[in-house]
């Protein structure tokens, strides 16, 4: 029945669409109730087969209690609970259905005051129109009149339209955030340059300060310059021990010798990772840059009269004795000697000399020691003395 009621209200709307009686506004509320009719209709046919459906699952308990499940599942997932919520969700929820409840109370009560708007005595037709014949558009027009909305925005329209620009502001000030983010780390960035710039400039970089900058850095980077520091030590002293030759030495004891070990007195300790003697490194080093080999100067011991002196005290006979055996002997420049045996070791010699004799250097009184005066050492013969 309501669809035949339809299809005659569609014949007479194409019928009079023609008529020039007939205003624009009236064809198009006729349309629109045709279309609200159909959609009603659906409605009622969806809602029929929902019905069949849950009563074919109602008989059947197994399909009942998974069909449940199901929807208890889709709840838990879609909304939690607010029991299982912590204090915190709590209060935001709650405040959030408290928006929500004044919002949905504001559209009612607009669309209220847009049905009495409506309906109103001054919507309603005037006299003229009510001796005029009534046609079967003109009743659709009185029935759309009152239950079509007003061609003004509705409430939805209007929220829709605050909302998309809403979303735009949003993302304009969510550009606008990430600029600034941006701009304040290029300016934490140029200020760190800044600073870094500054203190070269006010204070030089030391072998100190590195030390300290690399004590904090990371572990890795602390690993690396020690290996690489062990790596160049061990370097060097294989050089050192391969050098032959005195240039070779020098050039090696020159490297390690310089104005920056001197100053953090770092000359002896260079000595015993290298190799070289404190006396050594003292006399090579040199301000002078370049690596560039000095012929040594020897000083000559000049003295005349001493080395008779050093000589008979080496020969006399409370310091050393003649060898008892024939065959021992020593030759130097084809001068043929009897060897002499000393009493005592050089050291304390050289100290008896200086008390009883000139004082001389260690080194001088050992160099004019005569050849054939030697260390004592495994005998042929017996050391007795007569006492």
């Amino acid at each position: 029945m309501e669809a035949s009621v339809h299809y005659f209200l569609v014949i007479r709307f194409i019928r009079y669409s023609n008529d020039a009686a007939v205003s624009l506004m009236t064809k198009v509320d006729a349309l629109t109730y045709i279309v609200m009719c159909c959609l009603q209709k659906t409605c009622h046919l969806l809602e029929q087969r929902q019905k069949r459906h849950r009563e074919k699952i109602s008989q059947n308990s197994e399909k009942l209690l998974e069909h449940k499940l199901q929807k208890h599942e889709y709840y838990l997932k879609s909304r939690k609970p607010i029991a299982m919520e912590q204090d915190r969700a709590k209060r935001v929820r709650r405040r959030r259905w408290k928006i929500n409840q004044r919002t949905h109370r504001a559209k009612v009560k607009a669309a209220f005051k847009v049905v009495q708007a409506q309906m109103s005595p001054e919507s309603l037709p005037s006299d003229e129109s009510e001796g005029q014949a009534v046609t079967p558009c003109a009743s659709v027009d009185t029935v759309c009149s009152k239950t079509k909305p007003s061609r003004k925005l509705s409430v939805g329209a209007v929220r829709q339209r605050y909302v998309r620009r809403l979303q735009c502001a949003n993302r304009v000030n969510k550009d606008l955030k990430q600029k600034i983010r941006s701009l304040q780390k290029q300016n934490i960035r140029l200020r760190t340059t800044a600073k870094g710039s500054m203190k070269k400039s006010v204070s030089p970089v030391t072998p100190r300060s590195k030390t300290d900058r690399l004590m904090k850095s990371t572990p890795s980077r602390v690993r690396k310059t020690l290996v690489f520091h062990c790596a160049l030590v061990d370097e060097l002293k294989e050089s050192a021990q391969k050098a032959m030759s005195v240039t070779d030495k020098q050039i090696l004891s020159r490297v390690i010798s310089g104005r920056i070990l001197k100053k953090y007195k770092l000359l002896k300790t260079a000595g015993h990772a290298f190799g070289f003697k404190y006396r050594q490194l003292h006399r090579n080093k040199t301000s002078s840059a370049g690596l560039v080999y000095v012929p040594r100067r020897y000083y000559r011991f000049s003295a005349e009269g001493i080395e008779s002196d050093i000589e008979s005290f080496y020969i006399d006979d409370s310091n050393s004795r003649a060898s008892a055996g024939k065959r021992e002997t020593i030759t130097h420049n084809k001068d043929k000697r009897q060897k002499r045996y000393l009493n005592d070791s050089v050291k304390n010699l050289h100290k008896k000399f200086c008390k009883e004799k000139t004082p001389v250097s260690y080194s001088a009184f050992r160099k004019l020691k005569p050849f054939w005066v030697v260390k004592s050492h495994n005998r042929e013969t017996c050391a007795c003395k007569k006492v």
